[in-house]
């Protein structure tokens, strides 16, 4: 809640460390997809697209979702 709250309130750094601890808690993968979702609209919303990309594929593969890289 604290992480989102963060968000909501554009503090972006504090939100993303908050995110990684939860993350580092998190047991199931459901859990775990759940932070990188969030993750990824953090990302967005500071306009580092880079990242939510890293992100959305990371908590793909958590899925076992693979998505071909663009060489």
């Amino acid at each position: 809640l604290s992480a989102e709250a963060n968000y909501l309130l554009f503090n972006f750094d504090d939100a993303s460390r908050i995110f990684d601890q939860i993350l580092d808690y998190a047991k199931s993968v459901r859990d775990k997809v759940a932070v990188h979702k969030l993750k990824v609209k953090l990302y967005i919303s500071s306009v580092n697209y880079k990242e939510a990309v890293n992100w959305g594929r990371s908590g793909l593969k958590l899925l076992n979702i693979n998505l071909p890289t663009r060489h």
